[in-house]
């Protein structure tokens, strides 16, 4: 029998390589296109077209300029943007390089909301809390129905840590009627409604969490805080 010689090929490897990929990418697109374009007049040149190949040159630079100023900024948005996603699921000190990317990747284009959300995302996980606010802020002004409500519930996190709970619970409110299912916004909602005192809604939060997921020990735990204070 043929040995095949196969070989397992660990995913984690090529997500731990792809960085430099991307980075390489970035660095020789614009280098590419010059290079091809000299070889390309060179060519013309050799071969006696003088004329064509001035003209070759003056449309080749405009080409050039327009793809490093327009397609190419495309690119960069993208790559900048898949770069910050792979580091973000490598972790470690890489999520400090996926937060400089997607800093990078909303500067080239400030339009997208699921940008500006992932680099929330990167503050947040940092705890660096003002930041992370202002990048939810921007995504949600920007796609106030962010197809999994992710943004608007950290959003009502990173409220949270800098104490505005009104502005908290109102994020919780706009995540829960777009994803009414989701367990940890009624058990965050119901802390933030435990601070500024509004405890019986605060239980009523905390009890649609626990029907939603049973075992949620910190719903519990909040309910019971919630009761405590009522008493």
């Amino acid at each position: 029998m043929q040995n095949l010689n196969l070989t397992y090929q660990n995913p984690e490897t090529h997500l731990v390589r792809a960085p430099h990929f991307l980075n390489l990418k970035l660095r020789l697109i614009p280098t590419i296109c010059l290079l091809l374009l000299n070889v390309f007049l060179l060519l013309l040149l050799k071969r006696g077209f003088s004329e064509l190949a001035l003209n070759s040159f003056n449309h080749g630079v405009v080409f050039v300029l327009h793809f490093i100023l327009v397609d190419f900024l495309v690119i960069t948005f993208f790559d900048n943007f898949n770069l910050g996603l792979v580091l973000a699921e490598i972790g470690g000190e890489g999520r400090i390089e996926a937060r400089r990317h997607f800093k990078r990747a909303v500067s080239v284009d400030p339009r997208i909301a699921e940008a500006h959300a992932n680099l929330g995302a990167e503050y947040h996980e940092a705890q660096m809390w003002p930041e992370a606010l202002s990048a939810y802020d921007r995504a949600v002004a920007l796609q106030p129905t962010l197809h999994n409500a992710k943004a608007h519930r950290s959003r009502g996190v990173a409220l949270g840590k800098v104490s505005r709970y009104g502005e908290a619970i109102a994020a919780y409110d706009c995540a829960r009627s777009l994803r009414p299912t989701n367990a940890q916004t009624h058990h965050s909602r119901s802390v933030a409604l435990g601070e500024v005192y509004r405890h019986e809604e605060a239980i009523a939060a905390s009890d649609r969490a626990i029907a939603l997921r049973p075992a949620f020990a910190d719903a519990h735990y909040n309910r019971g805080n919630a009761l405590f204070n009522i008493s």
